[in-house]
């Protein structure tokens, strides 16, 4: 009965966690649990394409020792995605290689995290006069890669 509890207290944290992000006009619209989780994997997606933008615009102005260290570092974030995740999934069920209902939820969840920090990270580097002293970049730069209004 403890197990139950605690996987239905993982299921209703999991869908409100997957959803927090989501785009609003998609979660409106959503009626089934896929629907949510395609919302989901939408708002992951996005952010997704938004930091590759910006690291595309970061690579094409590096040179030499910072063009190096910014490659090897694209790659340990896609390597993170998959890898954090992957455990993510694991430990859910139990790290007993089965499936658990709602561990999609979990994966997309823990994705959506990571869109995110991956996000805020090139968004800092894409502004560094904003370190010092914003609380999260905002340069022009950022607004025109991704083409956001003011």
């Amino acid at each position: 009965m403890m197990r139950l509890t605690k996987i239905t207290v993982a299921v209703i944290l999991s869908c409100g966690t997957s959803a927090a992000f989501a785009d609003a006009t998609c979660e409106a619209s959503a009626k089934t649990r896929d629907d949510y989780l395609a919302c989901t994997n939408a708002d992951t997606k996005s952010m997704l394409s938004d930091a590759e933008k910006l690291y595309r615009n970061l690579h094409a102005n590096a040179k030499g020792e910072a063009l190096a260290e910014l490659a090897k570092n694209h790659k340990l974030w896609e390597e993170k995605l998959q890898s954090d995740c992957k455990l993510f999934g694991m430990a859910f069920n139990d790290w007993k290689g089965g499936y658990m209902p709602d561990t999609d939820f979990q994966v997309a969840a823990c994705r959506q995290d990571a869109a995110k920090q991956r996000l805020e990270f090139y968004e800092w580097l894409s502004c560094p006069d904003d370190m010092e002293s914003s609380e999260h970049p905002e340069c022009s730069t950022v607004k025109t890669i991704l083409g956001r209004k003011k």
